[in-house]
């Protein structure tokens, strides 16, 4: 179908690396924006937040060739129903929603089916369409994406996140995790949703005195060790080797950890588990894409002997419910620990009443495009966090 209205975008679509990013206030400054800006011009100003969400929709369409024909619309479906691709792909047909049984036997694309049907009972019926889908926290190669800019992709994908920002391949959509919290199986229904926030706002209204600190829990862990041929048994990545990518969320991690050791009256961001990367004889500054993560080699290295020296400092096994994190001020998100990817976390954190703080990364979701940092949201990374987070 047609795109809806809106602002066309300013620029075709790009992998081309990033500009240095442009200096701005502290806790204002925010990867993702710099990269929109880029891509859209200077007239995105001017847009409102939906428009901004709009524009960013048209323009990751157009990484996908249009079908103009009826032999052309056969050829992508026959595409899609291909032994492979089928049991990743989705149709919409005539208000129905068609899947295979593979594909719903995956959590996330169950969920997925769930949130689609729950949308469309809300509104008009949706539109006829067929797409590949990508769920993994990345919008990296488990759909017809991948992150390498060199591969061609042709057929439709949807991503619910791209670890490299805006650029990367695929249309973003909602993550399948806008349902129950975490570990239910009502994922995608967004009755409950509305349910769950609804507690969350009702938890963050009771709160009349709030703990100032910035908080956050989740598992700090590494990739560092030994990966085993299946078949032969054989080590084919040795213990203690260093992830170049993939290893980027628990590197964040930890450097947001190491706060709390030396700025305990600022920082209540602890780990439920303990085991931070400790090699980082791979880390650079930048991700394959060309941003600034502001890794530093030296810095984690500090940031890891200052954890495991206070490990109890650190560390907090306990569980905290949802409700819970209205106690503070200010609540921190942080990339995946599995793939450095986004974090579901994030869902909850608009909810609970309090300032939300972006951990700086490219990592973009769906409605990115309408946030503002300063207004929405505060970004830090480890060098601007204390100042940043002491004048809010």
């Amino acid at each position: 179908p047609d795109p809806p209205a809106g602002p066309a975008p300013a620029v075709p679509p790009t992998l081309a690396a990033p500009p240095p990013r442009a200096d701005g206030p502290p806790g204002r400054r925010w990867i993702p924006a710099d990269e929109y800006a880029r891509l859209h011009g200077p007239a995105a100003t001017a847009w409102s937040g939906p428009e901004r969400i709009d524009a960013e929709l048209r323009r990751s369409l157009l990484q996908f060739p249009a079908r103009e024909t009826p032999e052309a619309a056969r050829t992508l479906v026959e595409t899609l129903l291909a032994p492979h691709p089928r049991d990743k792909s989705l149709f919409i047909i005539n208000g129905t929603l068609f899947a295979t049984r593979r594909f719903l036997t995956t959590r996330k694309h169950e969920s997925l089916a769930v949130m689609l049907y729950a949308a469309q009972g809300r509104s008009q019926p949706l539109p006829s369409v067929g797409f590949s889908v990508a769920v993994d926290a990345t919008g990296g190669t488990r759909g017809n994406c991948n992150e390498d800019a060199s591969v061609k992709v042709t057929t439709p994908t949807v991503v619910i996140a791209k670890r490299g920002g805006y650029g990367q391949c695929g249309v973003l959509i909602p993550n399948p995790y806008f349902g129950a919290r975490v570990g239910s199986r009502n994922a995608g229904d967004l009755s409950l949703w509305e349910a769950e926030v609804e507690k969350l706002r009702a938890a963050a209204a009771a709160r009349a005195n709030r703990d100032g600190r910035v908080f956050w829990r989740g598992g700090c862990g590494n990739h560092e060790r030994e990966r085993v041929d299946k078949r032969s048994g054989d080590a084919i990545i040795p213990a203690g080797h260093c992830d170049a990518e993939k290893e980027d969320g628990n590197r964040a991690r930890l450097l947001a950890a190491s706060l709390t050791v030396s700025r305990p009256d600022l920082f209540d961001v602890k780990c439920s588990g303990l085991d931070p990367p400790k090699n980082f004889s791979c880390v650079e500054k930048t991700s394959r894409r060309g941003f600034d993560l502001g890794f530093d080699a030296a810095e984690l290295a500090a940031a890891r002997d200052a954890v495991l020296a206070e490990p109890s400092e650190a560390t907090d096994a306990t569980w905290v419910e949802p409700e819970d994190y209205a106690k503070y001020a200010a609540v921190l998100n942080l990339p995946g620990q599995i793939s450095g990817g986004y974090s579901r976390n994030l869902n909850h954190l608009w909810a609970v009443g309090a300032v939300v703080v972006l951990w700086d990364t490219p990592i973009v979701e769906w409605y990115y495009p309408a946030l503002e940092a300063g207004a929405t949201h505060l970004v830090v990374d480890r060098a601007s966090a204390a100042d940043v987070v002491g004048v809010a």
